[in-house]
């Protein structure tokens, strides 16, 4: 009687325990564009493995470091040469980075002005353009799963073939002749981004049994940073 007790406790322990989600690498597509850079382009999906609906925030519009974007509502990326975990900024740009460097500050006041805008009309109160700002796109980057459903995502990343690196006191060196692979993981988060959504935004998100959070890793997928 006691084994079979046993049994069933490890059995609902290992149920509790099965991941919501999988994060899945496709494929990592490269091309040489100009011959001091060359682009990768990350194919990868998530899948809704529960019976159950799902929703998320997660802005999937660029892909950041986990040095330092572990902590954002983005994808971020770890970059391994064999083995060992380059824990260092700046190996990359984004599409991201590429876009918000071309445009003026004014661009980007003007943006911010129509969002807010648009906030005010559909009766907004909070009188913080920052925020407001923020606060619109979290809110554009909630995704939602249905039962068994897998959605795919692509981004870029731009390498200008630097190979020699310095983070804080940390010197890297990315070695031509070594094997090297890129894992993705994503931080959905809820009470972490309290600050980013009004009262009754955050209240109606806890109150969400569907709305999710937890740490998710990819598999390692092969990345040629060769000659």
């Amino acid at each position: 009687m006691r084994i079979l007790f046993c049994l069933l406790c490890f059995s609902t322990i290992v149920w509790a325990q099965k991941p919501v989600l999988e994060l899945q690498m496709d494929n990592v597509k490269v091309t040489d564009t100009l011959s001091n850079h060359r682009k990768f382009t990350i194919s990868y999906h998530i899948e809704n493995l529960s019976d159950n609906q799902v929703s998320f925030y997660l802005d999937t519009k660029s892909i950041g470091s986990q040095a330092t974007a572990s902590l954002s509502f983005k994808p971020f990326y770890k970059i391994f040469q064999g083995n060992e975990y380059l824990n260092f900024e700046g190996i990359f740009n984004t599409r991201e980075d590429k876009i918000y460097s071309e445009k003026s500050l004014l661009d980007f006041e003007h943006k911010m002005d129509s969002i807010f805008q648009a906030y005010q009309k559909s009766g907004g109160t909070n009188e913080d353009k920052f925020w407001v700002f923020s606060n619109q796109q979290l809110k554009a980057s909630v995704i939602t799963l249905q039962p068994k459903e897998k959605k795919g995502f692509s981004t870029t990343l731009i390498w200008n073939k630097k190979r020699y690196f310095k983070y804080f006191d940390n010197e890297f060196y990315l070695d031509e002749k070594e094997k090297h692979y890129i894992e993705l993981s994503i931080n959905l988060m809820k009470e972490e981004l309290k600050a980013k959504l009004s009262k009754d935004e955050f209240q109606a998100i806890q109150n969400d049994k569907s709305f999710i959070k937890g740490w998710f890793t990819s598999n390692r997928v092969a990345i040629d940073f060769g000659q």
